[in-house]
């Protein structure tokens, strides 16, 4: 039989390196999704509004999320930076009472140093501030470079949204292949996990 003590020693320290227990992911369930979706990307789209299947798969995400994350993947010009900047933020907002800060992935590169000389990396604000993290256009960014220290931000976010149960919305243009190459089959594995993929395909809107 374990030692109660040594497995409160084991909790203590997971808890220290940020695992709280627990489910702690955030749950989406809105009522009518679609007549939703579509109700606010004619508010933001208007006349230029289209509907296609991928619109449905994002509905059925926003029906019921089962804690994961999304994930738009495909071809450009198709609404995935629409959905990620303003139709989804707003929705959430509305319908579940959630704040979703979305960046681009080369904003996670982003730093300053302040007057006592101290680096403080966007990224580390991010990952501090936000439950919700939505994140557009990855595989776009290079390695970030932090005086002699190299990051790929972005790998280090799929780690931390799986590691403290974060939400994590994000889009790109990318194949999987391409994105395998960018960031590795570990990060896409994690990827995998934590999010439900949407694929967008076809000729772009702006045409």
């Amino acid at each position: 039989m374990a030692n109660p003590i040594e497995i409160q020693r084991l909790i203590a320290a997971q808890r220290k390196r940020g695992f709280k227990g627990g489910d702690q992911r955030v749950y989406i369930r809105i009522s009518d999704a679609r007549q939703r979706l579509m109700e606010a990307m004619v508010d933001y789209l208007g006349e230029r509004t289209q509907w296609t299947q991928e619109y449905d798969e994002v509905a059925q995400w926003l029906t019921d999320n089962e804690g994961r994350g999304l994930m738009l993947i495909g071809n450009p010009g198709r609404g995935k930076t629409v959905l990620i900047h303003h139709v989804l933020p707003r929705l959430l907002n509305e319908q579940c009472h959630l704040y979703v800060n979305c960046y681009t992935a080369l904003e996670l590169n982003d730093y300053e140093i302040d007057t006592r000389g101290k680096v403080r990396t966007q990224y580390q604000r991010i990952v501090k501030e936000n439950k919700i993290i939505a994140v557009d256009d990855i595989g776009t960014e290079p390695d970030a470079q932090v005086f002699k220290e190299q990051h790929c931000y972005f790998s280090e976010l799929v780690d931390e949204c799986e590691r403290k149960q974060k939400l994590l919305l994000c889009s790109t243009n990318l194949d999987r292949d391409e994105l395998v190459q960018r960031y590795r089959l570990r990060t896409m594995d994690r990827l995998t996990a934590i999010t439900r993929r949407v694929w967008f395909e076809g000729e772009s809107f702006r045409k």
